[in-house]
């Protein structure tokens, strides 16, 4: 029997399921928003779009959450880095090419858009990528912060910081003041990685229960506020007005506002039951999970990404709530698989370019000391 320390030397099976899993919410989320519903939007409809909605959250939180978990008693690599960066440069390159070769949204070849295609992850093409990447930058510090608290401090320190950044944007939404996607994420690594070091195994009925309950809780106020907004001289309108949230998320705010509390605890409890499954290692599971970072990077390449939900596809003409959903559900599977392909196919141009570029990483900190 192999034992739990040649399992995670081997890639565990269950992070990698959990990877490949939030990858999946991620596409549902944007099959959701990018569809234009314009006909059959029955409430039934509505209430289940809305738990695609939030999936999506959900994912971003599960994904980040991962590397915490993987990452708090390591050190940050800066190839890991490099290939990050490399990674995304290459999709965002050929997916353009392949918007102006198709004549995606009558795109036509330019030089400078194309430099700054180069570039995405400094041009912000993808907003979770730079995000990470801001993150990952700051690991050497943060990590060794984490590392010298006791359990006590360390969860003090998480239970202020769920304060400020979960709760406080609620009260009044100020993005830029009191809500930042690095600091945020920094708070999902740390959160990952005190689940690490710190908690007891959960049950995972228990866990899986209590992630259900809190996405039914995001849904209800989500259609309960929904329905209040309606009235636009009401209560509610004004007290939308006077936190902010008018100018931003507004009834969203519970299930697409990337800092709600109700997507984190979705999340939390996730990974906590997925967590305290059985451990298992399986090569197709790990397959597809050191390769499913390509789906994203494929379907939410700039221009590409609004035209295949909105062009290409069209769920909307499919009739049926469940219907829509079991074709959503397809679409999003054939999208992951189309993105995983083309990761392993642009595997070679990416390793060449991660090298250069972690060689000018090395060079650029060896210049520092």
């Amino acid at each position: 029997m192999e034992t739990t320390k040649t399992i995670r030397k081997q890639r565990l099976s269950n992070i990698e399921a959990l990877r490949i899993f939030s990858i999946l919410l991620v596409i549902l989320h944007h099959i959701a928003i990018h569809t234009e519903w314009s006909t059959g939007n029955s409430q039934m409809f509505v209430f289940l779009k809305y738990f695609l909605v939030l999936g999506g959250k959900v994912g971003v939180d599960l994904f980040v959450l991962i590397s915490g978990w993987l990452m708090i008693n390591s050190r940050p690599k800066v190839s890991s880095l490099a290939r990050t960066v490399s990674e995304t440069a290459v999709f965002s390159v050929v997916m353009y090419l392949v918007a102006v070769g198709m004549k995606i949204k009558n795109t036509h070849f330019d030089v400078l858009y194309f430099i700054k295609r180069i570039f995405p992850v400094m041009f912000n093409d993808y907003w979770f990528v730079t995000t990470f990447v801001l993150m990952y930058m700051t690991l050497p510090i943060l990590i060794p912060f984490l590392k010298q608290l006791n359990q006590l401090e360390y969860k003090k320190t998480l239970s202020v910081s769920f304060l400020i950044i979960l709760i406080w944007p609620l009260l009044y939404l100020k993005p830029g003041m009191n809500f930042s996607y690095p600091v945020f994420f920094l708070f999902l690594f740390a959160v990952g990685g005190y689940i690490r070091n710190f908690v007891d195994r959960k049950s995972v009925k228990t866990s899986f229960m209590k992630a259900g309950l809190w996405a039914l809780i995001g849904v209800f106020l989500t259609l309960s506020t929904r329905n209040l907004v309606g009235v636009q001289d009401g209560v509610i309108r004004s007290l939308m007005n006077f936190t902010g949230w008018s100018n931003a998320w507004q009834e969203n705010i519970f299930i697409w506002f990337d800092a709600s509390p109700i997507p984190f605890l979705v999340a939390i409890n996730i990974f906590l039951a997925v967590m305290n499954l059985p451990k298992f290692t399986n090569k197709i599971v790990n397959f597809f999970g050191r390769h499913v970072f390509g789906a994203y990077l494929f379907q939410s390449a700039p221009i590409f990404s609004p035209w295949i939900y909105n062009t290409f596809i069209d769920l909307n003409g499919v009739q049926g709530t469940f219907q829509r959903l079991g074709a959503a559900l397809i679409v999003a599977l054939l999208l992951m698989l189309i993105g995983i392909v083309l990761h392993v196919l642009l595997g070679s141009i990416t390793t060449i370019w991660s090298k250069k570029l972690e060689n000018v990483f090395l060079k650029f900190l060896g210049g520092l000391e």
